[in-house]
């Protein structure tokens, strides 16, 4: 397999009609495909007040390194039947809200595309609301290690919903403009979500890439907010890529809004990622943020990361990432309760009084 450039990589994953991630495959007869990724990561912090943990995990590494915050494997299985009409499965092993590994079936949908740069989908997908939403557990199709938890950590809906999608996209100029619409429903924990709208346009250029988007959606949360509250929950994003002359460059900007508990959700994050591409290597630093909004509890954190990536196999990454971590004496947006149960969209660790320092490493692959 030729060596995958980073960039077409995240500009492909940046909306979900852009079929599924960007992967390797391998011709099973006629009409199957099957390909595979994969992370084998260990990380070690530097206390053990809390667990460090990736997104919304229910348990992560303390001072006793953990394997279970990176490392996961995926499957996937496309079926084409003719040009326009194909089916994908695309199953996902890593530790969620339980403290092990699970899988689980994170796309299965049926495709249909009638014309030229028009295609449907109907089925499991994953809600687009991110920059590298359909590849952020595709740890080879990313230049750092792992996304800011500070931004992929804040969407209450990082799961997947049944429903569907349209896209279209134009070829103007020297680029491409593609626009995405989806409409399905979902949980969150043990609520039920309906109503989830939303929508991505894309702009890929030659050297970079444009994305703004919106997700909206109506959780059933009226046993806590109360008979007739009706909540609507909005996720707004905004994020860049830029790939020139060995400059590699990606940022992202997002809110949380609640229309019925403000105070608990509202917050705006980002980060800004900026790295070198020296032949195999590419050192990287990164810093994100988190700050609650509209007089929310949100906790507070801030990340700044440096690490390097080394493309030393075909298919294969090896990459060292070190982070420094300030919670602002709160419980940040990083860590779970130690030996809790962690994994709610809520969840808080206790208070931490000092910044932590991270230490992780990752084998990612692709087959």
């Amino acid at each position: 397999m030729k060596r995958m450039t980073l960039r077409p990589l995240i500009a492909a994953a940046a909306v979900a009609a852009l079929a599924q991630p960007a992967l390797a495959e391998t011709a099973i007869g006629q009409y199957l495909t099957f390909s595979a990724f994969g992370t084998l990561g260990a990380v070690r912090s530097s206390t053990d007040v809390a667990d460090y943990v990736r997104e919304r995990q229910a348990k992560g590494a303390t001072k006793t390194p953990s394997l279970l915050v990176d490392s996961n494997l995926g499957l996937q299985l496309t079926a084409k039947a003719n040009d326009w009409l194909s089916a994908t499965v695309q199953s996902l092993t890593a530790e969620r809200d339980s403290d092990e590994l699970t899988t689980r079936f994170d796309w299965a949908y049926v495709k249909v595309t009638p014309v030229e740069n028009l295609s449907a989908r109907a089925g499991k997908l994953l809600v687009s609301n991110f920059l590298v939403s359909d590849s952020r557990r595709i740890g080879y199709a990313n230049t750092a290690l792992r996304p800011s938890n500070e931004v992929y950590g804040l969407d209450l809906l990082n799961n997947s919903m049944t429903g569907g999608d349209l896209s279209y996209a134009w070829h103007v100029g020297g680029g491409t403009l593609t626009a995405g619409a989806s409409y399905g429903k979902s949980t969150l924990g043990v609520f039920d979500v309906k109503k989830i709208r939303n929508l991505n346009v894309v702009w890929d250029g030659d050297w970079y890439t444009l994305r703004v988007g919106q997700t909206k959606a109506d959780p059933q949360v009226q046993a806590v907010l109360g008979p007739g509250v009706h909540e609507v929950y909005t996720f707004n994003g905004y994020g860049f890529t830029v790939d020139r002359s060995n400059v590699l460059l990606q940022g992202e900007y997002v809110q949380r809004r609640s229309s019925a508990a403000a105070t608990l959700i509202a917050a705006n994050a980002w980060y800004l990622q900026a790295g070198y591409r020296m032949g195999k290597w590419v050192p990287y630093a990164s810093y994100g943020e988190r700050k609650a909004a509209k007089s929310s509890v949100v906790n507070p954190q801030n990340t700044l990361a440096l690490g390097a990536r080394w493309d030393a196999f075909k298919s294969a990454a090896l990459k060292f990432q070190l982070e420094r971590i300030d919670t602002k004496g709160t419980g940040g947006a990083s860590f779970v309760t130690s030996g809790g149960s962690g994994g709610s969209a809520l969840s808080s660790a206790p208070n931490i009084a000092k910044n932590v320092t991270t230490l992780s490493v990752a084998v990612d692959f692709v087959y």
